[in-house]
């Protein structure tokens, strides 16, 4: 399973259309979901340490590209909190402090153009 710490549509496979649902769960939803591993797209170290002390599994830095066919999903752990401003970067102890909301992704279908 794939997990992000954010989404875009720049993470879609342009290739073919669309139909992306997003359904928010719980951590505990969202543990079970890794029983097979995790591929980390998570781009923060400090984002990527936080998630996993969430979970409970580890979450690796990795700064990568994701592109998404239909019929993949992914975890995005979702952030939440204000934009910051551009170059601040948050302390192990700031993120602890910022709430993570878990979606469950999926991309399920073709939409007929």
């Amino acid at each position: 399973m794939l997990i992000a710490s954010a989404f875009s549509l720049n993470m879609l496979d342009n290739s073919s259309s669309h139909r992306v649902s997003f359904t928010p769960i719980s951590v505990e939803k969202a543990k079970a979901l890794f029983w097979d591993g995790v591929q980390s797209a998570v781009g923060h170290e400090v984002t990527a340490q936080v998630i996993s002390t969430q979970l409970g599994i580890e979450v690796p830095f990795n700064r990568t590209s994701v592109a998404l066919g239909c019929g993949n999903s992914m975890i995005v752990a979702q952030a939440t909190m204000p934009r910051l401003a551009e170059g601040q970067v948050l302390s192990h102890e700031e993120m602890l402090a910022v709430p993570i909301t878990y979606w469950y992704l999926n991309s399920d279908e073709d939409v007929e153009e």
